[in-house]
């Protein structure tokens, strides 16, 4: 009889599988490697293969790889996997048991939160958790995810509690909303943080995910861009306080799980080898690279799903203008990428003139905006042409300290600041409901940022009920690196019925 061993973080497959149905798990739980023709391994068999120098029958790596991994004759798996197996089984007939070693979960009380009132769909997703455990919250950007999460981990109890976020900037915002709605006996509690210059441990505490690799390597390579870096440092007894935490942690908390392909991210979870209840939280827990699995493998299965047009069916959002400026210049080729990126985007002349011009007319109209680039040095120049806009960077001339960060945004909140200038720094998370207009002067191909970007504009504005409709100005470059890649942004905004999309080929805004 085939046992399956269920625990925290994965799962044993002991017992006499036959070598086909081996085979198919193995297979079922890969993934294939991006940009695997890179790799010193993809060249090296190349060479040998074509010099013929390969072993008798064995052919070169197609950069397939896989999670499922032999282990004494056994197979061992990631447990968010387990789906991937009974498929298996099932399909073959093949008869199984499992065995669930995972220890109860202690539950602590007194722990309530005050002034927190979930929508119908919240408290479904609410219960679903407490009765899952485990498994990837897909919740559009203004569904409140972290009011959901906040209900769920105090209504558990399971402490150490952990929500991890992936930016100094989140770690804030999220450390606010927990402060404000969770109690201990009635009273406000001091929720802890690790990340942005803190290492203070608490039963429920925010945690970047680079400053928890900190403790785990001497040296740390960051799982994203350098915007988003964690400086944080911590002293060698402070590494040890952390990495006994995260043992220690019971229910794990990822924001932004779309990240957890990445290998920072994969280390930080599997240390957590006690946290019984693990959710993921996404707007768009996907991969354009195709490493879905490993998002999965760390967490299950979606809970729910629920997308920006439901929100706005239910009133919750407002409803997006999104507007497709065609742009067709030819300064003939280039090299490469980032040359051809400077000539088209970031020091194209006529196309950040236009930027400015659109951002300038906007805030003339009262409307709070912002302007979405991908480089500091574009941000810059942006700036030089937008009088009394201010620049939201981690690098670069106008960089600024994640204390500044929160200032300006602050400012655009209260209107004070009518335009500011971001980097990718504004691509997840940051709430920031004043903002009417977005200006998408950056390009990208990535499906879940294009998504999470929109996101950022359409939460209702407590502050403004005359706030009924966002404005995107997205720019649809006809090049031959930028056409496509603005033609992937379009088609995953397509999938929103609620989209209203305009494409407008005169460069000039069709609503005034």
């Amino acid at each position: 009889m085939i046992v399956v061993r269920i625990r925290n973080v994965s799962m044993l497959v002991e017992g006499s599988i036959p070598k086909d149905i081996r085979d198919q798990i193995r297979s079922k739980m890969s993934y294939v490697v991006p940009g695997f023709k890179f790799t010193p391994r993809y060249k090296k068999e190349q060479f040998l293969f074509k010099k013929g120098l390969m072993e008798d029958g064995k052919i070169p790596w197609d950069g397939t790889t896989t999670v499922a991994k032999y282990d004494a004759g056994n197979i061992r798996a990631p447990v968010g996997l387990f789906s991937y197996l009974k498929e298996v089984f099932e399909e073959n007939s093949i008869e199984y048991i499992t065995k669930d070693e995972r220890l109860p979960a202690v539950r602590s009380q007194g722990w309530s939160t005050e002034g927190l009132e979930l929508r119908d769909y919240q408290r479904d997703i609410n219960q679903t958790i407490l009765k899952k455990e485990r498994g990837i919250m897909k919740a559009a950007t203004g569904s409140g995810k972290s009011e959901i999460m906040i209900k769920t981990i105090v209504d558990a109890g399971c402490f150490p509690a952990i929500f991890y976020v992936t930016s100094c900037d989140l770690l804030e915002q999220t450390y606010d909303r927990f402060m404000k709605y969770v109690r201990y006996n009635g009273q406000p509690v001091e929720i802890g943080r690790i990340g942005a210059g803190h290492c203070d441990l608490q039963p429920i505490t925010i945690a970047t995910v680079q400053s928890a690799e900190v403790a785990l390597a001497d040296k740390f390579t960051p799982y994203d861009a350098d915007s988003k870096k964690d400086k944080t440092k911590l002293s060698d007894n402070q590494k040890k306080e952390v990495i006994r935490f995260l043992k220690e942690a019971q229910f794990v908390t990822v924001d932004e799980c779309q990240h957890c392909s990445c290998q920072t991210i994969q280390t930080v979870m599997g240390q957590s080898y006690k946290a019984r209840l693990r959710i993921g939280c996404s707007a768009s827990p996907w991969r354009d690279d195709g490493l879905d699995i490993l998002i999965e493998a760390c967490f299950g299965k979606r809970l729910c799903d629920i997308d920006a047009s439901f929100l706005i069916d239910n009133g919750y959002l407002i409803q997006p203008y999104i507007i497709f400026n065609h742009f067709k210049l030819d300064y003939g080729e280039n090299d490469n990428f980032n040359s051809h990126y400077k000539a088209y985007v970031t020091e194209c002349e006529p196309r950040n003139k236009w930027v400015a011009e659109k951002a300038i007319h906007h805030v003339g109209q009262n409307r709070s905006t912002i302007v979405l680039v991908k480089w500091a040095a574009h941000a810059n120049t942006l700036k030089n042409l937008i009088p009394g806009s201010e620049v939201l960077t981690a690098s670069g001339d106008n960089k600024k300290t994640p204390k500044k960060r929160k200032e300006v945004l602050n400012r655009l909140r209260s209107k004070e600041t009518m335009c500011v200038i971001g980097t990718t720094l504004l691509d997840e998370g940051i709430d920031v409901p004043s903002a009417e207009v977005g200006i998408f002067a950056g390009g990208g191909k990535s499906s879940t940022r294009a998504l999470q970007r929109v996101g950022r504009f359409i939460r209702k504005d407590p502050n403004n009920p005359d706030k009924t409709r966002a404005i995107i100005e997205e720019i649809f470059d006809h090049t031959v690196y930028l056409s496509w890649h603005a033609k992937a942004r379009r088609e995953i905004m397509e999938t929103e019925r609620n989209f209203e999309i305009i494409d407008n080929r005169s460069t000039m805004s069709v609503i005034e």
